[in-house]
């Protein structure tokens, strides 16, 4: 079973990095160093509640910001297809263009479901 970053944390076996961590007021804050039950942040301490997340480095933040964009982009084509069939004349309804857009929206879909 997994533990999770919290377990990990109160059983010493959390690699030391930097971490967002919540406090006992349900405040997030970025931890440098979580070897401790308490952090210091501006000269006061303040005890660790939950460690949420590794912080990323930047080269893992640059590729996450590249994904975002890229899944932005499919899903404002499928956006795009959708919206178009609202525009469709009946006649062109029943010609089965709705069915090539929506197939077209459905395969932008998918690039963001991988």
């Amino acid at each position: 079973m997994t533990k999770t970053l919290t377990e990990q944390w109160r059983g010493v076996k959390l690699p030391q990095s930097c971490y967002y961590i919540k406090n006992q007021d349900d405040e997030e804050h970025i931890a440098y160093d979580v070897g401790l039950n308490d952090i210091m942040f501006d000269g006061k301490f303040v005890f660790v509640q939950e460690v949420l997340a590794p912080v990323p480095s930047y080269d893992e933040f640059k590729r996450l910001q590249e994904q975002i964009k890229e899944l932005k982009y499919y899903r404002d084509r499928a956006h795009k297809a959708l919206c178009e069939i609202s525009s469709l004349s009946e006649k062109e309804m029943d010609s089965g263009k709705a069915w090539d857009i929506a197939h077209n929206a459905i395969l932008c879909l998918n690039e963001i479901k991988e």
